[in-house]
Formats: C-alpha cells, structure tokens, sequence
C-alpha cells in the first residue's frame, strides 16, 4: 500500500516484473554453471588418442567359442579351475540375470545351471580362499557359496549386501585378504567391505567399513600383490571448480571430442584405510583417454591400465607414483581399437588385452561365431615394452564386444566374456606362449 494525501492505494505488481526478476536470476545461474564447467575442463589435463595396432594373427585351433544363456560381462573359475562361473548382464526382457555355471572338461565346457539374482551382474571376484563368489551388482553385491554353485544350485545365493548408496558398481579389488573394495561408478567413490565378515555370513551394516572419494566414473580396481596399496581408474578428474549441476556439464564437455580430459590412475594407502577412508587416497595421475582397466604386476614395480579411447596400453612405476610424483606413463603401447578387459599372465610378462566396441551393433558376423562385429584379443609382451623394445603383438580373433578376462590358476587358458555374441570365448595359451 502507498499513501497519497490522505488516500490509500493499493499498488499493483505485474507478473512481468517477477517473469524478469526470475529470468535474470536463472540467467545468472546458468552462466555461473557454465563458467565453472569450463574452468574446470580447462584445468583437467587434455588427452591424445593413438592409432589401433594391427597386430599379427594368430594361428587357428587356439581359440574355442562356447555359447552361454544370454550376455556374459564377467567370468571367474574356482580355485580347481573345474568351475567356472560367468556373469549374465540383460538386454532385453527374456535375457536373465544371474550366474551360469560350467564343469570344465578336456576340450569342452558343460553347463550346470544358472543361479538367478536380483539385478545386473557387473563383476565377479572368488575370494581369496576360494570359498565364496562375489558378485557385483546394479544395486549391491551377491555372495554364493562356491561349493554349491559349482553345480549350479540356485540356493548357493547366500544373500546380499546393500551398499552405501545402492548405485551400480564397475569393478571390484580384495587387498590383504581383508578388505573387498567396490567401484561405485554413479557416485565417484569405493566402497570398503570387511571380507571375513562376509565369509561369515554377516551381511549388516558391520560389513561396511567406509566409502573414498575418488574422481568422475570409476572403472577399475586392482590390489598390489603385497596388498599395501590399491589402484583404481576414473574416466575423469573431479572438476577443479564444483558447483551441483555444473559438474554434469563439466562431464559432458569434458567427454566431447576435441574438448576431452585424460582420465586418472588413482592410489589407495591401506593403511590409510582403518584410521580415516577420506583420506585414503595419496596419488592422482593422469591416464589416458578413457583408462577402464588396471592391473599390478607380480613384483610390485608396474602398474598397467588399459586407456580404451586412447587405443593404448599404459605402464606406470610404482615407485613414482608412491613417491607422489605427477610423472606420466613410462611405456605406451598403442594396441587395438578401444580396449577394455586386461589381465596380466606368466608374472606380468605377457597382457591380454580385450578390444571392444559397442555391443548393440549387430553388423557383420561374429568372431566366434555370435552376431556382431568381429574382435580380437591382443596379447602384448610386456617385457619387451620395458626393455624398450618393439613389442609383439599377437591378435586372437573372438566374439564381438570383448570385455572381461580371467586366466586360469594353471595360467593354461584364459576366458573372454563376449557380450555381444553371447559367447565365452576359451584361449588355449599353452599354444601360444609353451
């Protein structure tokens, strides 16, 4: 109300002087929002793409492909190497979720049965005394008895665990026989498990030890063979100015072509684990474009990731990164289109990395005998790479979209998870390394 003489008048607002106020706020907002995506995309390191090797083919009669139930993501054997369990994903409403169960006989793989579960399998890890099976989950993890899944019993499930934030997970690590570490890709964190808790059947809240802050995207996770440290790769940095919705847009911006960041190889201190999760992690390094895998060599001294829109493999010292330098890789091995899946085999001196590309392409025909693109496994001499020398690439032809590997405890075959194809692709590596 105004006054004029005597006279009170009521005022009248427009609508429009509020339309105004709110689009000059929002307008504010959105440009905040954007100049601290683009700050934080200009201070990330950028990351340049190598071209895909074209290795040498090995010879036929190495490679045998077995048909699964649906689309297998993950695989794992038991401690005998007689079972061997591979995780089924769903892309559509026939396809199950669940573990596929396998007896391994001479030249063959015979199915035992499938143990349902309740959601999207992403991983698999046995633990380390081979009792129990750990899978991943879009919503937690399943822990099955390996003595009853072997033959494929569905009441082998002994129950869940619900994580901290019930997000999806993209990989897993145990260190120290102790501690199962889960990649919560959703969130940007690791979720510390207690493993003898959950060997013993306690799947409470007592089982969750703490969650770590790590950057954009985790995808991969490994343990250094004496279990004092764990690695683990993200497809970006955390941006250097946070602000809510700003970092959905740094995400994008930060994942668009000539705009792209280098991921990161991240170190986790165990002992920093116990006394406080938060400040767990004591090295960030840039990795490539899009780092997905990570493994430890057998001594310790090399850590290898798998950076799948660099096209490289990337070997980085321990030494270096303990000692807090910000030191790049020492070795790039430029290897095939888009790897993902690695494993390291004979003590780290030979990788097997898996290509990839993406498994809703059905065009051309399967390697191994699915729908989908052709594919291969590159098997890289790691030894020669360190030396300094040129090293060998041997391509192994399998299913379209490659992904997971798992080698067997003899180290005399190793297991390509084929989501594309639907198929478990068998590697005799006997044949090919003696």
């Amino acid at each position: 109300m105004i006054t004029i003489g005597h006279q009170r008048v009521r005022r009248n607002w427009s609508w429009k002087v509020f339309a105004n106020a709110g689009a000059t706020i929002g307008l504010l907002l959105g440009m905040t929002t954007m100049g601290a995506a683009v700050a934080s995309v200009r201070f990330a390191p950028a990351c340049a793409a190598s071209s895909p090797q074209d290795p040498q083919r090995a010879a036929a009669g190495r490679v045998a492909p077995m048909s699964v139930t649906g689309h297998p993501v993950a695989v794992a054997t038991a401690q005998d190497d007689q079972s061997v369990f591979v995780a089924l994903a769903t892309r559509g409403l026939r396809d199950p979720n669940g573990i596929q169960v396998f007896q391994r006989g001479a030249d063959w793989l015979k199915p035992q049965g499938i143990i349902p579960l309740r959601s999207h399998v992403s991983g698999l890890v046995p633990s380390p005394d081979g009792r129990v099976l750990l899978a991943t989950l879009d919503d937690g993890l399943a822990v099955v008895d390996v003595a009853r899944g072997s033959i494929g019993d569905p009441s082998s499930l002994m129950g869940y665990i619900e994580t901290a934030g019930g997000a999806r997970a993209s990989g897993t690590a145990i260190a120290a026989g102790r501690y199962l570490f889960m990649a919560d890709r959703q969130s940007g964190r690791v979720d510390v498990l207690d493993l003898p808790r959950i060997e013993s059947g306690d799947f409470g809240p007592a089982a969750r030890v703490g969650t770590i802050e790590v950057d954009v995207a985790p995808t991969g996770l490994a343990a250094s063979p004496d279990g004092r440290y764990v690695y683990v790769v993200s497809d970006l940095p955390r941006p250097a100015v946070g602000l809510g919705f700003g970092d959905f847009v740094y995400g994008g911006l930060a994942s668009f072509g000539p705009l792209r960041r280098a991921g990161t190889l991240s170190v986790i201190d165990m002992k920093r684990v116990d006394l406080n999760p938060s400040m767990a992690v004591i090295a960030r390094v840039p990795a490539g474009c899009g780092p997905t895998g990570v493994a430890a060599s057998s001594d310790g001294r090399t850590v290898w990731v798998t950076a799948q829109r660099s096209n490289e493999l990337l070997a980085f010292a321990a030494d270096r990164l303990l000692s807090g330098q910000r030191a790049g890789p020492v070795v790039r091995v430029p290897v095939g289109a888009g790897p993902v899946g690695l494993q390291l085999v004979r003590g780290g001196r030979f990788a097997l990395v898996a290509d990839s590309s993406d498994p809703n392409d059905s065009g051309g025909s399967g390697g191994s005998g699915g729908s989908g693109p052709a594919e291969e496994v590159c098997l890289v001499d790691t030894a020669a790479a360190l030396a300094g020398r040129a090293p060998v690439h041997t391509g192994i032809a399998v299913g379209s979209f490659s992904g997971d590997i798992w080698v067997s405890a003899d180290q005399r075959l190793a297991y390509v998870a084929n989501n594309g194809s639907s198929v478990l692709t068998q590697v005799d590596l006997t044949a090919l390394l003696g």
